[in-house]
């Protein structure tokens, strides 16, 4: 029937445009992405990522190299053998998904490396610096996006809100001229995609870690409505500030805002 095919369908093999790019670069040549599923903490804080052998037993090795340089050297795996993938490397995972245990292929502890190091007082100087030799009145610092657009970013393309914009909640404007910084409201700015990493001027030599719970692109989870924890447990190390060479930044019409009270506030005087 219709609906046994389709659920079936769910376990058949996907194509992954990403195959294509193998041993081609992808991002910038001074970055270098890792695989390190068995490291339980980073700088003293716990990784949820961490595992020893993944939901199909397969030993979960201590480093492996997906990008080197910029170039993508392998992709996660797991026994279900691909043309580029033909044997597993430990990333069938355990998820949650509706009170119960489910699998799905994810990444576990994943860190990011650059050659290129600067302090985040370098990398705002530089970004004066670039915004100046473009004749721009402001450049802007983006220093925190909300929750829900980064999981949506992360894999499920289609869920990106207001046409594949991400809402930054605090963006810091930077007059050029002066120096002087301002928080701006109601903007919002193309979602970052694998290409955007291949132009990055600087990362920031101090790195943070994200731990957080996401799904497989092609993966079935749906929340219940009493319990939002739903994906598979994974810990990213990042540096904590990325100088892209051009980000947009837009205003934001969707957004309503709130009308002055009729009376004003007895008590505020």
């Amino acid at each position: 029937s219709t609906d046994v095919a389709q659920y079936y369908g769910d376990y058949a093999p996907k194509d992954n445009p990403t195959a294509a790019l193998m041993n081609k670069k992808v991002i910038s040549r001074d970055l270098t992405v890792e695989s390190r599923n068995t490291l339980l903490q980073y700088n003293g804080i716990p990784l949820i990522g961490s595992y020893q052998h993944d939901a199909e037993g397969v030993v979960a090795e201590d480093q492996q190299l997906l990008i080197e340089d910029g170039v993508l050297l392998q992709m996660l795996s797991d026994r279900q053998p691909a043309e580029n993938a033909p044997y597993s490397n430990g990333h069938r995972r355990l998820a949650l998904n509706r009170y119960k245990l489910a699998t799905c292929l994810a990444p576990g502890v994943v860190q990011l490396k650059s050659k290129t190091k600067s302090s985040y007082k370098q990398l705002k100087k530089k970004l004066i610096s670039m915004a100046k030799a473009e004749d721009y009145d402001y450049c802007y610092i983006i220093t925190k996006i909300i929750g829900d657009d980064l999981q949506y970013a992360s894999g499920m393309d289609k869920y990106i809100t207001s046409n594949g914009y991400l809402h930054p909640l605090y963006c810091c404007r930077i007059k050029v001229k002066t120096g002087e910084e301002e928080l701006v409201r109601m903007v919002k700015m193309p979602a970052p995609r694998l290409k955007s990493f291949k132009h990055i001027v600087s990362v920031s030599s101090e790195q943070q870690v994200y731990n957080t719970l996401i799904n497989n692109r092609y993966s079935r989870f749906y929340p219940a409505y009493d319990f939002q924890l739903y994906g598979a447990p994974c810990s990213f190390i990042l540096p904590k500030a990325f100088l892209f060479e051009e980000m947009e930044i837009d205003n934001d019409p969707d957004v309503t805002l709130q009308k002055e009270p009729f009376r004003p506030n007895p008590l505020k005087d």
